[in-house]
């Protein structure tokens, strides 16, 4: 693993970056709330569309 970039010391001279960066650093985190996902209803549906995925491919190989 590369650990070399987390021991680099980087050096600002800019005013204005120097701001944007304290400012980035100082701003609270956006933590996007995710819509809940019922799993075993995605289970179902999956399970479903291989059923009906396999029996396709089943019924074209009978000739």
């Amino acid at each position: 693993m590369a650990t070399a970039s987390f021991d680099r010391k980087i050096i600002v001279k800019d005013k204005t970056a120097v701001d944007v960066i304290v400012k980035g650093l100082e701003s609270p985190v956006m933590a996007s709330s995710y819509s809940t996902v019922d799993i075993s209803q995605e289970f179902k549906r999956g399970k479903n569309a291989l059923k009906r995925f396999s029996s396709r491919s089943k019924n074209s190989y009978q000739k």
